[in-house]
């Protein structure tokens, strides 16, 4: 083989090997480009999903700007139906729950801008704002009656629902809708979004939460942390507690407890709360017609401290031009809405005297009287006498039926219209036939009745020309009895301040015709309570005294004395009036009942009855303060509007519990505003309700330090409202002593099934609202005021014995002696013990937020609609408007957007 022959044989397979070489490097150069290609293009795409995202995102931050810039702005959520269609096992989050969050707010509507209405703004992709309300009050072109927006709410509660359901089947978004971003991409690739909100203000601070004891209900920091691990406190809300500085967010709280107790709290629980630099000042909430909506709600105790009477009256009078209608057969000499305004400032102040005017009175810690009695004794029975001369006694028995004791200086007025009657001389007055007796130093314990013998006066008449020794005591305008006597008590609690008067009976005092004789030298005529006859409604109520139209019935002295307590009648003069004891409409009156006198020459003494020799024989049952049917403050200022549930309602209602009451002159007593249990029904209408002052008026000052946020209830889950309901301690009555447990027992759980029901037709707009919440049978509009008040066992969560455990569950009614009940039976439920629920929850709730969670998503998709790019986030955020130094928006001012927290998902 030649040399030539050799090379030619080398050069092909050396060819082939340099060509597939060359081959391998153009495939490996072109695999290469490929890669990158894809590689720059899956940047490209990922990129387009974030841009996508962050669409999203700030157009989520631009809903949520429209509501946190205001404070008068509801967030409410609507929770899935009881079966979803899709299980939580199934989804990305497993424990979320399914729900739609909204914000709302109040303003022209938005087909009408003549009107005012309601306005949702879904936190969620895919959906517009939509009116959710009729027009309601705020312009001449409303129409006359009120609707709320309960009634808007309930027709569009189910399109909301439906609207939530679109993206059913994607559940990474939940309950979202995707929204393409506009694009001029020529390649025909789509970009979108979507997102999801949820309000972190239905979630516990964990920042603060239980750093209070649970005692006022004024801050969430008092929250426990217990009732979501189980009955009472341990080891896990002492860890959440005390090393709370370690975390930052739900999911660190993982370090600490583990993974499957975590899971009890870590959805329930934020560590985001960033305040604003000045606290939010309360509002006058939208939505109920008030003129002063979006306004800050006036500080109550200003007015207290003020005495500022008129002031008081027109701001009631202004934001609830109805509210007077309540006053029923109110005396017209008299000014409703006065009166209430003079007895709120008493109810607080820090005297004991009345805040007193023309047409009105208020309430405070002093007596009145509960019963009178005038005892006439012959002096000289001789037939030989040339005078007849007659001693008058009064006792009158004092009682003061508020929880303070009064401390004072009285004088009392006997109106005498007795005349005595002698043979040929006619009818002779008693002159001074209306002496007045000063009581230097008067003190009464609470709720303690003392009887007290005023003094007495020697008459003297000439003897006349009579064949038997009788002098009959009558008036010669009246013929079933003395009715136009009466009597005035005057009350100061200094010698630095004039008298005022404070009790008199407007209808008078009666007195019985009696016949005075030589054989028995006592007699007795008096009137034993104050107005007491519960078929004419009334209630032996002494506040009532100065309003109801009729006279306090004259009574037997030695079956109806009933002295040093309770009224107890049996006998009237039209006949037997068994079992007339003071039944309060609101209860807590029902002390022990005062003793007989036994008979006409046994006189009532300090402690109790004396005999005719002046000996005790039956003492006086025991004062029992704390049950006090009037609760009075005395402070100097309310630590919560939930007080003015103790404020004595003068309205006058034929049965103002039923729905056929009628106004009525002669019925009053034993009742005060409706605050923290059922409105009466005769009241039941929105701009008559006594729950909506809680909407005009503020008491909390701004606490110390760093505030703890509170729980928006139209957002909370069932959890966190039992939550709000766990270890608060009732002590306003013997009978609730004690501590509610978080959930077993009805308390909690009930308060999380009726919130949900109330706002899955509506949010709640404001503190009044939570005196209405029922069960969700009740809150059909035809069923709104339907409901039979007069019991206490009506279905209102607030006010409701039936909230509570079985063990501990207040007594329904008392006994009625007249159908053979026992008189001496234990108190019911007390209406301060009945309403102390609601107060000691009013602070610990809003109604709107400022802090969110966002899931939002980008991504892009090919023009055949394959997915080339994802982007999932998780967002913490709070969102607060430039406020000035009185915690109210600056219009037009700066959001300060914070972000707290992020993740990819």
């Amino acid at each position: 083989m030649t040399p030539a022959s050799i090379r030619k044989g080398f050069a092909l397979p050396m060819t082939i090997i340099a060509v597939a070489g060359l081959t391998l490097l153009l495939i490996g150069l072109l695999t290469v480009l490929t890669l990158e290609r894809k590689t720059a293009r899956s940047y490209s795409d990922s990129a387009r999903a974030e841009l996508a995202l962050e669409s999203g995102l700030a157009i989520a931050l631009g809903k949520l700007g429209e509501i946190a810039r205001r404070d008068d702005s509801l967030v409410f959520r609507l929770d899935d139906p009881a079966t979803p269609t899709v299980p939580s096992t199934e989804r990305p989050l497993g424990y979320r729950e399914q729900f739609f969050t909204y914000g709302a707010t109040f303003g022209k509507d938005l087909g009408n801008p003549s009107r005012f209405s309601w306005t949702a703004v879904p936190l969620f992709s895919g959906s517009d704002p939509s009116t959710i309300s009729p027009p309601v009050p705020g312009d001449t072109a409303s129409p006359p009656s009120t609707p709320s927006l309960l009634a808007g709410l309930a027709d569009y509660s189910g399109e909301a629902i439906q609207i939530g359901r679109l993206n059913q089947h994607d559940q990474s978004i939940p309950r979202a809708k995707w929204v393409d971003v506009p694009s001029t991409d020529p390649k025909g690739y789509t970009m979108r979004y979507s997102y999801w909100i949820e309000d972190l203000s239905g979630r516990i601070d964990g920042t603060k939460a239980g750093a209070e004891p649970r005692t006022l209900g004024k801050t969430t920091a008092e929250l426990p942390l217990f009732s979501f691990f189980g009955e009472t406190p341990g080891p896990q809300q002492d860890t959440l507690v005390s090393r709370r500085s370690d975390l930052r967010t739900p999911a660190s709280v993982r370090q600490l407890l583990g993974m499957e107790p975590s899971k009890l709290i870590e959805p329930y629980i934020d560590y985001s709360h960033s305040p604003a630099a000045v606290p939010a000042a309360k509002l006058v909430p939208a939505g109920f017609g008030y003129k002063d909506a979006g306004q800050p709600a006036r500080d109550i105790n200003e007015f207290v401290s003020d005495s500022n009477i008129a002031g008081l009256a027109d701001y009631i009078a202004e934001n609830l031009p109805d509210f007077d209608d309540r006053k029923g057969a109110f005396r017209q000499d008299h000014d409703y809405v006065k009166t209430l305004a003079a007895s709120i400032i008493d109810y607080a102040d820090t005297d004991s005297n009345p805040t007193a005017g023309t047409g009105y009175r208020g309430i405070d810690s002093f007596p009145f009287v509960n019963k009178i009695y005038d005892r006439y004794e012959w002096l000289n029975p001789s037939p030989t006498a040339t005078n007849v001369q007659i001693r008058m006694d009064t006792y009158v028995e004092f009682w003061n039926p508020s929880n303070k004791p009064a401390n004072g200086q009285a004088r009392f007025q006997i109106i005498n219209p007795v005349k005595a009657k002698i043979s040929t001389l006619g009818d002779l007055p008693f002159s001074p036939a209306n002496p007045i007796y000063t009581i230097g130093a008067l003190s009464i314990a609470p709720n303690q009745h003392r009887v007290v013998n005023i003094g007495g006066r020697v008459y003297t008449f000439p003897k006349g020309a009579f064949s038997t020794a009788t002098v009959e005591l009558t008036s010669s305008t009246e013929t079933n009895g003395i009715s136009d006597a009466n009597y005035s008590l005057l009350w100061r609690d200094s010698s630095a301040v004039p008298f005022q008067e404070i009790d008199t009976a407007f209808g008078g005092s009666q007195r019985q015709f009696n016949t005075l004789t030589t054989s028995s030298t006592k007699k007795w005529k008096g009137a034993g309570s104050p107005n007491l006859n519960t078929d004419a409604s009334q209630y032996g109520d002494p506040r009532a005294s100065m309003y109801i139209a009729e006279f306090h019935y004259s009574n037997t002295y030695t079956t109806n004395a009933a002295w040093g307590g309770r009224v107890l009648k049996t006998t009237g003069p039209s006949g037997a009036r068994d079992g007339f004891v003071s039944r309060w409409n609101d209860r807590g009156s029902n002390t022990s009942p005062g003793v007989a006198a036994g008979n006409e020459s046994f006189t009532p003494g300090p402690t109790g009855i004396l005999n005719a020799s002046g000996t005790l024989t039956r003492p006086y049952p025991a004062a029992q303060p704390d049950r006090a049917p009037a609760v009075i403050s005395n402070s100097g200022r309310y630590e919560s509007i939930g007080e003015l549930g103790n404020i004595f309602d003068p309205a006058q209602w034929a049965n103002a519990a039923l729905p056929s009451s009628t106004p009525d002159r002669i019925s009053g007593g034993g009742i005060t505003l409706a605050i923290g249990r059922p409105e009466y029904h005769a009241f039941d209408q929105e701009g008559r309700r006594a729950a909506q002052l809680l909407d005009l008026f503020s008491a909390q000052p701004t606490l110390p330090g760093t505030p703890a946020r509170p729980i928006n209830i139209n957002t909370a889950s069932p959890e966190v409202l039992r939550s709000l309901m766990a270890g608060i301690t009732l002590g306003d009555d013997p009978l609730l002593n004690g501590t509610l447990p978080p959930k077993a027992a009805k308390t909690g759980d009930l308060f999380a099934r009726y919130v949900s029901a109330h706002r899955n037709i509506s949010p709640l707009r404001g503190p009044s609202d939570l005196n209405l919440l029922r069960p969700l049978k009740e809150l059909a509009p035809a069923a709104q005021v339907q409901r039979n008040h007069s019991s206490p066992s009506d279905d209102t969560y607030f006010g409701s014995h039936n909230i509570y455990p079985a063990a501990s569950r207040p007594a329904d009614a008392a006994p009625d002696p007249g159908k053979g009940g026992s008189t001496t039976e234990s108190p019911v439920w007390s209406d301060a013990g009945r309403e102390e629920l609601l107060r000691k929850t009013l602070d610990l709730v809003s109604f709107t937020s400022k802090s969110f969670r966002i899931v939002a998503a980008g991504e892009v998709r090919s023009a055949s609609g394959e997915l080339l790019g994802r982007k999932n986030r998780e967002y913490h955020y709070t969102i607060e408007p430039e406020r000035d130094a009185n915690g109210l928006v600056v219009a037009g001012g700066k959001l300060t957007i914070t972000k707290h927290y992020e993740r990819d998902l």
